[in-house]
């Protein structure tokens, strides 16, 4: 005959091991990120110590983690903003730990406003825009060095693995999450923000030559995506297939007299001209 305290027992024993379990688990992950990678340890990042279902039901206290003799090195960083970071004073002071956690607010910072305007605006985000106003009056070209040098330590970062770069011709590198914003498309606007119209078509048009393969409408090109302004379009067109280092660049015309460019690195002139003739008469001829 059971005795009715015994499942009881043995439930509060299931808990105790799994409680001991996450500790040693956590405590292991915070002294590593401490010692090996010289950072702090998320809260974010300890979710995954937890991954078999019986442990996901624990609560874990980590006050009550820290006050164990055994893991009486781990302590905790806390920000202003209020958020919470783990590491191992074994590794890092309590000084540095501090300077570490104003750096990861300021990445989380970062990160937030890049993403917001690659969701809300579709557009790069430059590194002006996200100096705050009240750095305005110091050496700009410093804080944007810093910046630049923030957001690349992100890099490794697995919270921050959206965040991603494209070079802006004359600019260096702005910023976009891959989460809002493909690289295709980042490259496009990268090219829109260098505000040199007869390369951004050259690139245009040799990037559709090569990987679709497909000859550009030019009517394509006055989406105001590209940046190119619809009213000296053709002028720049005419230009641009006068100049030597853009020679590849043709221009062939449907039947219906729109033009199409196309670069004769990756396609032949045959090839446009069916592409072109297709897109503005044939396809309407078979639907």
């Amino acid at each position: 005959m059971a005795i009715q305290g015994e499942p009881r027992q043995e439930a509060f024993d299931v808990f105790e091991v799994a409680i001991e379990e996450i500790y040693s688990r956590i405590g292991k992950k915070v002294r590593e990120d401490s010692e090996k990678k010289g950072c702090l340890t998320t809260l974010v990042a300890l979710d995954s110590l937890t991954p078999e279902p019986e442990l996901m039901k624990v609560e874990v206290n980590l006050v009550a983690m820290v006050q164990d003799e055994r893991y009486q090195d781990i302590s905790f960083a806390i920000t202003p903003a209020g958020n919470t970071y783990l590491y191992s004073n074994l590794f890092i002071s309590r000084e540095d730990a501090d300077v570490l956690a104003e750096n990861e607010e300021i990445e989380s910072v970062l990160a937030e406003k890049i993403r917001d305007i690659s969701k809300r605006e579709g557009k790069l985000t430059s590194p002006d825009s996200l100096l705050t106003s009240e750095k305005e009056n110091e050496n700009r070209e410093e804080q944007v060095k810093e910046l630049r040098e923030a957001i690349g330590e992100m890099g490794g970062d697995e919270r921050y693995k959206d965040i991603e770069s494209v070079a802006v011709k004359g600019k260096g590198d702005y910023y976009y999450s891959s989460r809002y914003i493909t690289a295709s498309y980042a490259e496009i606007l990268a090219r829109a923000e260098a505000n040199d119209p007869l390369s951004q078509i050259a690139a245009t048009v040799r990037n559709d030559s090569k990987i679709y393969p497909r000859a550009t409408g030019v009517l394509y090109l006055t989406d105001p995506v590209f940046g190119l302004d619809p009213k000296t379009l053709d002028i720049s067109i005419d230009e641009l297939l006068l100049r030597p280092e853009y020679q590849d660049i043709k221009l062939v015309r449907a039947s219906n007299g729109a033009g199409y460019l196309y670069s004769e690195l990756y396609i032949s002139e045959a090839f446009a001209k069916a592409n072109a003739e297709w897109n503005e008469v044939d396809r309407w001829n078979n639907p």
